[in-house]
């Protein structure tokens, strides 16, 4: 009887472990999509896309400036070796490489420190990335520099411009007035002492109609009557 009892015991115990461990890593996958539900719309993107698989991943390649290959590579390695159960290993080491640059690229497009020990914590607890950028005072920068980034087969260059831009600056407060090159038209007339000034056209030049041309000495025509 006692031997039941302490079974049942160790039963409950152990149901209760699992309970535990089942309740905090759905908190934590709550409290991670809840910081990428922040942060896509600080990049001014639907948050319900942070819900949604493989979309929320094509979006996070592009806010960073990345080919979207890198989407298609991350699809193909999760596919693969799913499929090729013997080769599992080798896809999950390279799905971890990308997802060690995309990380990488995350930080940078929020400002976040993206030292080698920063990105390896982000990879795996990325709550806390996600909690920095998303919740924290951190703002959405655009894609950054990718000159670290290697090129992956199928891709040429790392494109310098996306789709995905730095948010624009603030508007200017009411009531002041910032100049700008546009603001001073290229036809003005120039000012003196707060009047136009016209410059008069110079008088007796060959296109003034009020001088007789024939008035005007032709030069030679005292040479030739000195000569005479």
């Amino acid at each position: 009887m006692e031997n039941n009892d302490v079974g049942m015991m160790g039963g409950v115990i152990a149901l209760g472990v699992v309970f535990c461990m089942f309740a905090i890593g759905f908190a934590v996958a709550a409290f991670t999509l809840a910081g990428l539900w922040k942060m896509f719309i600080k990049a001014g993107q639907p948050g319900w896309a942070a819900l949604v698989p493989f979309y929320n991943l094509y979006l996070l390649v592009q806010m960073v400036g990345l080919p979207v290959v890198w989407f298609y590579y991350f699809v193909i390695l999760t596919a693969v070796g799913s499929v090729i159960p013997p080769i599992a290993f080798f896809t999950s080491i390279g799905t971890l490489v990308l997802s060690y640059y995309l990380v990488r690229m995350i930080h940078r497009a929020y400002g976040q420190n993206d030292d080698v020990v920063n990105v390896i914590i982000s990879l795996f607890l990325p709550f806390i990335l996600t909690y920095r950028a998303g919740f924290g005072p951190a703002q959405y920068l655009g894609p950054q520099s990718t000159h670290d980034v290697p090129n992956l087969p199928w891709v040429n260059t790392i494109p310098q411009n996306s789709t995905f831009q730095s948010p624009p600056p603030p508007p200017a407060a009411s009531g002041s007035y910032i100049p700008t090159l546009s603001s001073r038209q290229p036809d003005e007339t120039p000012l003196v002492n707060d009047q136009p000034m016209n410059t008069p056209p110079v008088s007796g030049g060959p296109t003034d109609p009020g001088v007789d041309m024939g008035s005007i000495p032709q030069m030679g025509s005292n040479k030739d009557q000195q000569q005479q």
